[in-house]
C-alpha cells in the first residue's frame, strides 16, 4: 500500500496589518497589554478589500513552486479548504487550476471546515494517494475571514486574521501522514455560524443586537 508524506509548505499572508494598538483606537476602553495577555495576538494580516480567498492561496501555491521547485505541471489533484470562497459557483479550486496552470486531467475539490480543516485536508489527501487517485496533491488552506466580521465586533476582531498556505503532499517526503481519529458534534453550530447569504437566508436579516460589552450577536 502505498504512504503519503508532507513533502512541502509555503505560506502567504496580506500586506495589510491590524495591530493591537490600531483596535485600541477604535475601543480605547481596551488597552494594548489586556489585548496581548488575553489573546497572546501581537498583530493580524488582514485581506484587501480586494482580495479573495483564491488570491492568497494563490500566492501561496505560486510561492511554494518557487520555494520548492515544484512543476505545476506534476500536481494532480487540488484540495482548497475555506469558509470564504470566492462564489458559491464554481468551485474554487476549480478557478485555482486555471490560474496556476495545473492540468485539466487533476482532479479539484473545496470543502467547507474551519479549525479542523488542514486535518481534514491531510486525511483527504492520504485517502487519494492510497486510493491510488492521485501522488502529487496541492492542499490548499485560504481565509479572508475578516469580510465576515461586523465592524464593532471587538471580541472576534482580535482574534481572526486573513491568510492562506500551500501543502504539498506526496508518496514522499520529509512527514509520513500516519492515522487519523476524526469526530463531529454539529449541536453548538448555532454558536458559530453566518446565517446570511445561503438557501436558507439569502438576504439580511437586520437581527443584529449587543451584549453588555457592546459586542454585536445575532439571535437565534
Amino acid at each position: 500500500m502505498k504512504k503519503a508524506y508532507i513533502k512541502a509548505i509555503s505560506y502567504y499572508l496580506p500586506e495589510k496589518i491590524l495591530s493591537n494598538e490600531d483596535l485600541v483606537k477604535e475601543f480605547p476602553e481596551w488597552s494594548v497589554e489586556k489585548v496581548a495577555l488575553k489573546i497572546g495576538i501581537l498583530e493580524r494580516h488582514i485581506a484587501d478589500k480586494t482580495e479573495c480567498a483564491s488570491d492568497l492561496a494563490f500566492q501561496a501555491a505560486k510561492k511554494m513552486f518557487k520555494e520548492h521547485s515544484v512543476d505545476s505541471q506534476s500536481i494532480d489533484f487540488i484540495l482548497l479548504c475555506t469558509q470564504s470562497p470566492d462564489y458559491f459557483l464554481p468551485t474554487t479550486a476549480c478557478i485555482l487550476q486555471h490560474k496556476l496552470g495545473i492540468p485539466t486531467t487533476a482532479g479539484a475539490l473545496d470543502f467547507n471546515l474551519g479549525c479542523s480543516g488542514f486535518v481534514y485536508g491531510l486525511s483527504l489527501a492520504k485517502g487519494l494517494i492510497v486510493s491510488e487517485v492521485a501522488e502529487n496533491i496541492l492542499l490548499l488552506t485560504a481565509e479572508t475571514f475578516s469580510k465576515h466580521l461586523h465592524r464593532k465586533d471587538k471580541g472576534n476582531r482580535t482574534i481572526f486574521g486573513d491568510g492562506a498556505s500551500a501543502t504539498w503532499i506526496s508518496t514522499d517526503g520529509f512527514a509520513e501522514i500516519k492515522n487519523f481519529s476524526l469526530g463531529t458534534d454539529g449541536k453548538g453550530a448555532e454558536n458559530l455560524i453566518i446565517k446570511t447569504g445561503g438557501s436558507r437566508n439569502p438576504g439580511k436579516l437586520n437581527d443584529i443586537k449587543f451584549d453588555e460589552d457592546g459586542n454585536p450577536w445575532i439571535s437565534m
